[in-house]
């Protein structure tokens, strides 16, 4: 048979083990099981902790293959770009025609159709206007 007293952990004041409140500091009691460990807290908190890293991974941007290709091919589209420019100032028609086209092509793989089409426009007038110079030179 249990004891009928216990000690209570607020005032060690000796109450019956029954008590709901200890008739000394009058704190109420609390049964060893409902009391919550610290321990416990610490291991609580860890694991919402990592649950909350591990929605925030999940649910974080990871770049697609896509955004990847266009990462890649755009750089190089821009370089194209500017080997076109350097194409125009020197004025050689033949390779203005020749570079827009490479352009084309960058975008293209980088998947681009908006500036794709916008460079095969570009490379069309440019073909126009060659063949425009090359018939005027033989008029």
């Amino acid at each position: 048979m249990e004891s009928e007293y216990k000690k209570c952990p607020f005032c060690a004041e000796e109450i019956k083990a029954d008590a709901k409140i200890c008739r000394y500091c009058h704190k109420e009691q609390v049964e060893k099981d409902s009391i919550i460990d610290f321990k416990d807290v610490i291991i609580m908190s860890i694991i919402v902790l990592v649950a909350f890293i591990g929605y925030k991974y999940i649910t974080a941007y990871h770049p697609t293959a896509e955004d990847q290709r266009r990462e890649l091919y755009i750089p190089v589209a821009e370089d194209y770009i500017e080997q076109y420019n350097m194409a125009v100032r020197q004025g050689d028609k033949t390779q203005i025609v020749v570079q827009a086209g490479i352009v084309a092509a960058a975008f293209l793989q980088a998947h681009d159709e908006v500036n794709y089409q916008k460079w095969k426009e570009i490379q069309n007038q440019a073909q126009k206007a060659a063949e425009k110079s090359i018939s005027d030179y033989y008029k």
